[in-house]
């Protein structure tokens, strides 16, 4: 019987999950990436608000999601997205500053 290294994969490797609705965290990336450019703070919960709300459009969402915790760790890691620590005056700016654009 031939083990996992002799089948070509890797012992503590996982198969990455293709994401259910693709246009919509295309979307959400393209957003992401936007309002990174400018220096904004970007949470977890804001990107699940941003999810939620893009959801609603028919031409981005085919299904109702539910956009948990772990949908959002798998999204960050599809997209290469990891968290950041601010310092200085950059960390220190309000997080109600940042509004969601639509």
């Amino acid at each position: 019987m031939l083990d996992q290294a002799e089948k070509g994969g890797h012992l503590g490797s996982k198969r990455q999950r293709e994401p259910t609705n693709e246009l919509l965290e295309k979307a959400l990336f393209l957003w992401f990436k936007s309002h990174e450019h400018k220096g904004s703070t970007i949470t977890g919960d804001l990107l699940i608000e941003k999810a939620k709300k893009l959801a609603t459009r028919p031409d981005l969402c085919a299904k109702e999601r539910a956009f948990s915790q772990g949908w959002l760790s798998r999204f960050k890691q599809r997209y290469g997205i990891s968290q950041r620590t601010k310092h200085g005056e950059a960390g220190s700016a309000p997080e109600e500053g940042v509004q969601l654009a639509r």
